[in-house]
């Protein structure tokens, strides 16, 4: 059975990293657009 945690731990990780990685592609992209947190705190609560 441990052996499965340590597969799932393994998949879990690559999971992050593949988003890690295209977060930072989107990041890099100069069509990104930015918001402050301001921003968001107000299209939260509007």
């Amino acid at each position: 059975m441990e052996e499965y945690t340590y597969f799932d731990e393994y998949q879990h990780r690559k999971f992050i990293l593949a988003e890690l990685k295209e977060a930072e592609k989107e990041a890099l992209d100069p069509n990104t657009k930015w918001y402050t947190s301001e921003d968001v705190h107000t299209e939260i609560l509007s």
